[in-house]
């Protein structure tokens, strides 16, 4: 017999299975309370554009910042993005962000297009426009 089965207190699977719970824990704790997990907006952009719109323009912004860190933009500063991020991202309905998608465009503050076959949605933030808001 070895010494483990001569131990009295939890068994060996008992202490793998807590270990396993304590990693899974951690993980979704950390997961839960990273910034990957909140939408931050700034509260002037809340206060002038409304919460949808604040949202969906959040969500270019910080794609575009990606793109362009990754250098992945087009030559004329472009990047794409599908509906399904736009909507797993805001939880907005589908019809609620084309429609906000609009009027972001309609206003200026940012410019989009179809570009490739089969076509893709590209977007391009206006800084310009952008920066008048806090101004």
């Amino acid at each position: 017999m070895n010494q483990l089965s001569k131990t009295k207190g939890p068994g060996i699977s008992f202490c793998r299975s807590f270990f396993y719970f304590m990693s899974y824990y951690h993980n979704a704790i950390s997961e839960l309370l990273s910034q990957d997990g909140y939408i931050i907006l700034s509260h002037t952009l809340v206060k002038k554009l409304g919460i949808n719109k604040s949202v969906i323009l959040s969500y270019l912004l910080t794609r575009y910042n990606y793109y362009r860190k990754e250098k992945k933009l087009t030559t004329d500063g472009m990047f794409f993005c599908t509906d399904i991020e736009i909507s797993e991202y805001s939880g907005l309905a589908k019809n609620t962000y084309r429609n906000i998608i609009n009027e972001l465009k309609a206003d200026g503050f940012i410019d989009t297009m179809l570009k490739g076959l089969p076509a893709k949605k590209y977007c391009k933030p206006n800084m310009e426009q952008i920066a008048r808001l806090f101004q």
